[in-house]
């Protein structure tokens, strides 16, 4: 943009040593820079909500923070939530938690997040205590790993929110478990996979399919096993029929898939103020995408397979995403089923129908989808039909940031223009460009008259928006030491595997393992020279 490298004014060392110049700037202040920053933030939007709390000697230990368009995305999109903690973010070790949903376009989206020093019982109260309070409401369904400080957290927070146990993280430990030779056994892994992640069985039918797998393998006295049935209102899908789980059906990838997402914008090294400054930009980037297909939705029509009118309607209605999904249905649809009888009924159709498989269905001839089993957080206009009756205040935007930023928007969309209407008149192009150079040198001079009077903190304080405090009252957060934070725990299949890897020091005589060349049986065996 610039023209080339030796215009840019700077070495990867120079960017460096400014980096250095920040992190001694903010030394100490690191904390109370963030806190002052989210006043500001509240001061320019008074939907924005955030907290935090300090330990005994004044440190940072807990911080929560939710936006306003974080907010209202929980309104129109917040029946379910996962929320899974990361690590390795920011350079106190703090743990990362970020409260994640799924929007109308099956995309993942942030509720709002949270930074806590320890992973007890204790502290994610905390944490749900502020979210509850920022949103207003609790979700249907929260889906976590099995973390034994949130089996407690959850329910006496989120008394009315039902706690889901991430299944994958309990199916990846049958290997574990049951023993190599049963771990290996296809027939097993099939019988008991059929029974466990099938969300068509009832609870009568699940139960009975895991007794038989149980009975058949021997494991009804299996403690693991068994602590597994006695849970499984938490955790089998056939427990939640009641509940609609908004595309986060049965574990928490959803939140593993935004920690990585979050992971690629932040690392260890990150003081608190680096920290927020690059979660604003994942977020940012977050909500461009989701922007684009909302655009894209509005301004396209997917292409239909079918001359069904029922099929036009989705179309019509749903994102482009769900719309797929309900495509594929209606395609196989054709395929599978057959009206056996047709009879009149009262002025009316009725239609017998075969599907593959046995299943008959009688209808009366439904053209569209019935009101009734139309969800409208799927619908285009989800954001309309909010799920939580909460009314938001309307928000300033006339801040000096919005101001930039709209009149950068507007200078680039009248160069597209100007450009546009002169492209193909080399007079008109000529003129263009002689005022534009003569633009550029009226710049490059005030440049070089503002750069003569610019000190380096000047130039970091344009960059973080914020001065050091000349008092701290917050400090800094200590290093944590949490179980992300040290020399993971390895398990015993990870150390079985890794020991079959490591080559065997053998020895240098016979070429067995054991023992060296000088106590090698084999050389003690020969005769004295």
């Amino acid at each position: 943009m610039v023209g080339s490298f030796s215009d840019i004014g700077a070495t990867s060392t120079d960017f460096c040593n400014f980096r250095r110049d920040l992190l001694a700037y903010i030394s100490g202040a690191d904390a109370q820079m963030v806190v002052e920053d989210m006043y500001k933030n509240k001061e320019m939007e008074p939907d924005f909500y955030f907290d935090f709390d300090l330990n005994e000697d004044r440190e940072l230990c807990r911080f929560f923070w939710a936006d306003t368009i974080s907010r209202k995305n929980y309104v129109c999109f917040g029946d379910v939530m996962s929320f899974d903690a990361t690590y390795s973010t920011n350079r106190y070790k703090l743990i990362f938690v970020p409260f994640t949903g799924v929007d109308n376009h099956k995309q993942s989206i942030t509720f709002g997040a949270g930074l806590i020093a320890r992973e007890d019982v204790e502290s994610y109260e905390w944490l749900l205590k502020n979210f509850k309070t920022a949103m207003g409401y609790t979700p249907r369904c929260v889906i976590t790993d099995q973390d034994p400080a949130l089996k407690v957290a959850i329910p006496n927070i989120m008394p009315e929110t039902r706690h889901r146990f991430c299944m994958w993280h309990i199916m990846e430990k049958v290997g574990d478990k049951v023993g190599n030779a049963l771990a290996q056994n296809m027939e097993f892994r099939k019988a008991l996979n059929n029974a466990v992640w099938d969300e068509t069985l009832s609870v009568t039918t699940f139960e009975l399919k895991w007794a038989k797998v149980m009975q058949e393998y021997n494991l009804v006295q299996h403690r693991w096993f068994d602590q597994m049935y006695k849970a499984r209102a938490s955790w089998i899908p056939a427990y939640f029929q009641d509940i609609f789980m908004g595309g986060l059906l049965k574990t928490t990838s959803r939140s593993e898939s935004e920690n990585s997402y979050f992971g690629k914008f932040t690392n260890h090294h990150n003081s608190l103020v680096e920290f927020i400054m690059q979660y604003n930009r994942a977020i940012g980037e977050q909500r461009y995408h989701q922007k684009q297909l909302d655009a894209k939705g509005e301004s396209s029509f997917p292409e239909t397979k079918t001359p069904l009118a029922i099929e036009r309607q989705a179309a019509a209605m749903y994102t482009k995403n769900i719309f797929y999904d309900f495509q594929e249905e209606i395609w196989e649809g054709n395929f599978t089923c057959k009206i056996t009888c047709k009879t009149n009924d009262d002025g009316g159709y009725k239609y017998t129908v075969h599907e593959t498989g046995g299943n008959i269905f009688e209808n009366e001839g439904v053209e569209e989808i019935p009101g009734c089993y139309i969800v409208p957080r799927w619908t285009k206009s989800a954001c309309a039909q909010p799920m939580y009756n909460v009314v938001w205040k309307a928000c300033s935007n006339t801040q000096g940031g919005n101001e930039l930023r709209t009149i950068a928007n507007q200078l680039w969309n009248e160069f597209y223009n100007c450009m546009g209407l002169a492209n193909g008149c080399p007079t008109e192009m000529d003129i263009m460009l002689s005022t534009m150079q003569e633009l550029k040198g009226r710049l490059q001079s005030a440049r070089q008259q503002t750069r003569a009077s610019t000190t380096p903190q000047s130039v970091i304080e344009s960059i973080l928006n914020a001065t050091a405090p000349a008092e701290i009252q917050i400090k800094p957060p200590s290093v944590a030491k949490n179980k992300g934070s040290g020399k993971r725990l390895k398990s015993n299949k990870e150390k079985a595997t890794e020991k079959g890897k490591k080559k065997v020091r053998t020895c240098a005589t016979c070429d067995r393992p054991g023992h060296d060349s000088r106590n090698c049986p084999e050389r003690k065996a020969l005769p004295d020279e």
